[in-house]
């Protein structure tokens, strides 16, 4: 183990992650329910696919942003790194959320969890040890980017059903 990280480090990280998880799919629990018909949408095989999908998207558009240096086209006041890492944590959390994934305790112990659980907690990980080296904001950006996110029209269940709303 690391000489400066400790127990105490350890503990505080599993309960920063559960934290994160409870929070982020507390604010986005409307996401799996199908807005025309009301159904649970975890009863969907595909939905856990189309949900890491939406995770490996985010995580391209931050490639992106920083490949070209790029501020965010809705906090335009931040890097887009900072806010698609932003969505990372908060798309992340939110499934983990809803398939009760131990993201928190597979985080600090990786032995004995599911290949999803393993997979996301090491995204994370990275993740953070990338906001980390570069200094970025990740968690203000994550706490801003919910923010927005409760309050965007194309986020509400009448926007969802139009013509060409978002699906999920």
């Amino acid at each position: 183990m690391n000489d400066n990280f400790t127990k105490e480090d350890l503990i505080e990280l599993e309960r920063s992650v559960n934290s994160i998880v409870t929070i982020c799919h507390k604010m986005n629990a409307h996401w799996w329910i199908d807005p025309k018909t009301g159904e649970d949408l975890r009863n969907n095989p595909l939905i856990v696919p189309t949900k890491l999908a939406l995770i490996h998207s985010e995580i391209s558009e931050a490639l992106e942003g920083h490949r070209k240096d790029l501020m965010d086209d809705k906090l335009t006041h931040r890097t887009a790194l900072d806010t698609e890492l932003a969505d990372v944590v908060i798309r992340e959390g939110d499934l983990a959320g809803a398939v009760n994934a131990r993201l928190g305790e597979a985080i600090v112990a990786i032995a004995g969890y599911s290949s999803m659980e393993i997979g996301m907690a090491l995204a994370l990980r990275s993740l953070a040890d990338l906001a980390g080296a570069m200094k970025l904001d990740v968690a203000g950006a994550v706490a801003e980017k919910s923010s927005f996110n409760l309050v965007r029209p194309d986020h509400k269940f009448e926007n969802r059903t139009k013509p060409n709303g978002k699906k999920y």
